[in-house]
């Protein structure tokens, strides 16, 4: 018999159950978890205070785990919405991504990148052609009203993230 005492269980931070959160999210992405499961889940994800709150979330989905070959969390960074400035939204160098395709790095800033090219050069047709192919017009709208509505349903998904972990 051992008389070393159990191991005290180590606390987890905001970054822990953030990583907990987003793979739960993949999990409903790829249909593993119904909705009311997810919301259970992120539910106790997001009020986990060590490792060991988080592992029976996971035991029946298959891996990435919170936990698994993470290192120890940085200093504090302030969330995007308690940050001074504003996050651009410019692309973000990730390290080794050099010459990595926009469309793979994220797809919303090629469709910002298409809403912002497409306006110029739907004009510069309309000009070059005295306004005959004026339906061509429809084409922008239609493609900055797309990416308008991603913009407000990301914005609205991190106001309901953020409501749901500021309410536990």
């Amino acid at each position: 018999m051992s008389d070393s005492p159990d191991p005290v269980p180590q606390r987890i931070g905001d970054a822990e159950r953030d990583q907990a959160a987003t793979y739960l999210r993949e999990a409903l992405a790829q249909g593993r978890l119904e909705q009311t499961e997810f919301d259970e889940r992120v539910d106790a994800a997001l009020r986990a205070k060590t490792q060991a709150d988080l592992d029976p979330l996971f035991r029946d989905l298959p891996g990435p785990r919170p936990g698994q070959g993470l290192a120890p969390a940085a200093g504090f960074t302030a969330p995007p919405w308690q940050q001074a400035a504003p996050v651009s939204d410019d692309a973000v160098a990730v390290p080794g991504s050099a010459g990595t395709d926009v469309a793979k790095t994220n797809p919303s800033k090629l469709l910002d990148t298409i809403a912002w090219v497409i306006w110029p050069v739907t004009l510069l047709v309309l000009f070059a052609t005295h306004w005959n192919a004026w339906w061509l017009i429809f084409i922008p709208i239609i493609v900055s009203s797309y990416a308008g509505k991603q913009h407000h349903d990301r914005d609205q998904q991190r106001a309901r993230d953020r409501d749901r972990h500021r309410g536990h």
